[in-house]
């Protein structure tokens, strides 16, 4: 883009076309960008979720299926947490 001269002795700037296409090519940016980056969001909520699941898993198997903290038991032959 060229930088042109508004009045003899004036400061170099923009014209408002100029500024007006910089404006709608980074609109456009963005527009291709948001849904790329929301994706990348659920898949890294995804993986914690998943994440979180198994260790619940793996905390249930090896403390007898008792989950700590909420009184719950998932086996029938123990007896709720008071």
């Amino acid at each position: 883009m060229s930088v042109k001269r508004t009045k003899p002795g004036s400061e170099w700037g923009f014209s408002m076309v100029e500024l007006l296409v910089i404006v709608t090519i980074i609109a456009i940016l963005m527009m291709l960008l948001l849904p790329v980056l929301q994706r990348a969001k659920h898949k890294g909520l995804d993986a914690v979720c998943m994440s979180k699941e198994i260790e619940r898993g793996n905390f249930a198997s090896t403390s007898r299926g008792r989950l700590a903290g909420d009184g719950v038991a998932l086996d029938a032959d123990l007896v709720p947490l008071g």
